[in-house]
């Protein structure tokens, strides 16, 4: 089970990175200020101003800053995950690329990172968050048992659900024409959002909140060596190194509140993950002098020799590993 931590309070802003952002949204500083109140947050100009000057300030007013930019670029339709992390610098970051055996095998070497759960309220919020995702993960702040655990069970199904009609739907073969399957598919999407507005209004009667989003996870993948002789004709046997993918976990977190108690209700969350395979350190693990190479195998051989032999010589692990995710309060200036 996870408890929901606080966070200190001052931290040094990364002025470069909110400068990097702001200037991709297209904005000057003074818009930030004016958009941030379209989505109920507060930003002073003279914090954001500071913020940007690489000085240290308040905890609730970086994480403002942050949500606003990760809502900024999904309203703009751009998979860019903002979060904390990317907007802050730290006392301890790491100061070198040195991976020696003992760094790579040290449980204690890890990454900080973190991405924004937002409170799911709405199946089009469901369906963003699955759309993006290959792999999940689902945490409890709580011990789920009788008519929650019920309610939960019948959420995931939905879940399920939405993803085998998205993955029918990208299989489908697309015309002009807007037929009787469309329509039945499109009633079939109609159902679903009232079904999924009801699971979560009665997960809600009962005092049961669902956060969720998406989060970026490297990891060691295998790549074919191409030459020019078999460049026309690639067969799955074949040469094999090394390579690194990004997977996307769907990361969903439920928590109970007490509903005798007068409680407000945060629209976000911050998941927190500490992760010991970070992408400069898989980039390092698959360089000289750790990498392999595999020679004339079937791809799904090569994949399991791939991973058996880092797992047996670095204790590998390939997963987005749920010990190390913690779960936080996002202290910020909100307008409501």
């Amino acid at each position: 089970h996870y408890n929901i931590l606080v966070r200190k309070k001052f931290l040094k802003a990364n002025g470069k990175a909110i400068s990097n952002f702001r200037i991709e949204l297209g904005l000057k500083q003074k818009s930030i200020i004016l958009e941030a109140k379209k989505i109920n947050l507060i930003i002073s100009l003279r914090n954001y101003q500071r913020a940007e000057a690489g000085e240290k300030i308040s905890n609730a007013e970086l994480n403002s800053i942050a949500l606003f930019f990760d809502q900024s670029f999904k309203r703009m339709g751009i998979f860019k995950r903002v979060s904390l992390l990317d907007i802050v610098i730290f006392d301890k970051n790491r100061v070198n690329n040195n991976f020696s055996i003992s760094k790579i095998k040290n449980l204690n070497d890890f990454e900080k990172q973190s991405a924004f759960l937002y409170n799911v309220n709405s199946y089009s919020q469901l369906l963003e968050v699955i759309k993006k995702s290959n792999f999940r993960k689902i945490f409890y702040q709580f011990n789920p048992i009788t008519e929650a655990a019920l309610l939960i069970k019948e959420l995931l199904e939905m879940v399920n659900d939405i993803e085998e009609n998205l993955n029918s739907t990208n299989n489908d073969s697309h015309s002009s024409r807007y037929g009787q399957e469309d329509l039945e598919k499109e009633l079939k999407i109609l159902a679903k959002m009232r079904e999924t507005a009801a699971i979560i209004t009665k997960l809600r009667d009962e005092g049961i909140l669902l956060y969720a989003s998406n989060f970026d996870h490297f990891c060691i993948s295998k790549k074919l060596l191409v030459n020019e002789l078999n460049r026309k004709d690639l067969h799955d046997r074949g040469d094999w190194e090394p390579d690194i993918q990004n997977n996307n976990y769907a990361i969903f977190f439920f928590t109970k509140i007490n509903r005798n108690v007068s409680e407000k209700i945060s629209n976000y969350i911050s998941f927190d993950y500490r992760n010991r395979w970070y992408e400069d350190k898989l980039r390092a693990l698959i360089s000289k002098p750790y990498t392999i190479l595999i020679k004339n195998e079937l791809d799904i051989d090569a994949e399991t020799i791939i991973f058996d032999h880092y797992k047996e010589f670095f204790l590998y692990y390939w997963d987005l590993d749920i010990k190390r995710a913690d779960f936080s309060k996002v202290d910020i200036n909100s307008t409501i």
